[in-house]
């Protein structure tokens, strides 16, 4: 069966200039576009970090050089599509900002992207799911490898994904470039069924670039090329639509 070559959905990029601690200006913007499109990303989620006391006062800056970024990059490229989001940096009340329409879902789906804190203990995470839950999003916690409590347990793990939290993973840590046992856990974790995206949590053209050819190559060797068109196009389209995974 041939491999995929492009049509990949990336959902979790810092893409647009000006914003947070990912693209320093526009001519990055455009790099970060040109190495995603050159290696088969047809479509992408940009997710400035929202954070309370931190990234929370900028959203109509977020929104004048997202379409700003997206007209460029479809002047280049006809076929590339941009979708606007948030990774939420959760804390108590921030789900009524995402209520109120000051924090933006994903490409105005139902869907959330979630960050939490490395060391958080696994009862604030899983409150801070149903949180997001019973106010009738979906969280989708982002680079679900990082927090040690969750990533440690398939218990924790297990439970997130039964009460509704979707998992997602970055590029890197599948390629094994977050260290030999984190990338083993993450295929294993892939095998079972446990994760639901891979995006590359893109911040610049350097060591935190949009590259997924590391995590493709792996993937090709480890998987069949449904369960990289699951996690890498077709999970990623159901978000943008707004629909059940």
């Amino acid at each position: 069966m041939r491999d995929i070559k492009n049509g990949f959905i990336d959902i979790h990029t810092h893409v647009i200039p000006h914003v947070d601690d990912g693209a320093a200006n526009s001519a990055v913007s455009m790099k970060m576009i040109d190495m995603a499109y050159k290696q088969g990303v047809r479509k992408i989620v940009a997710t400035p970090h929202y954070e309370v006391d931190k990234y929370d006062e900028n959203q109509e800056i977020i929104h004048e050089y997202f379409y700003k970024l997206k007209d460029m990059a479809v002047k280049n490229y006809p076929d590339f599509e941009m979708f606007l989001g948030n990774e939420v940096y959760y804390s108590y009340g921030v789900v009524d900002k995402i209520l109120s329409g000051e924090i933006n879902t994903m490409a105005g789906s139902r869907y959330v992207l979630m960050e939490f804190s490395p060391g958080d203990v696994y009862k604030y995470i899983r409150e801070g799911v149903l949180d997001v839950i019973n106010a009738g999003f979906m969280p989708i916690i982002a680079h679900v490898e990082r927090y040690e409590n969750v990533f440690n347990s398939r218990d924790n793990m297990e439970e997130l994904r039964n009460v509704g939290a979707y998992m997602q993973v970055n590029s890197k840590s599948v390629a094994g470039q977050g260290g030999f046992f984190r990338g083993r856990k993450v295929l294993k974790y892939i095998r079972e069924g446990y994760i639901d995206f891979i995006a590359t949590d893109a911040h610049s053209t350097g060591r935190r670039a949009p590259d997924i050819e590391g995590c493709l190559n792996v993937l090709r060797k480890k998987f069949d090329n449904d369960t990289i068109r699951k996690l890498m196009i077709e999970n990623p389209k159901r978000v943008i639509e707004n629909k059940l995974i």
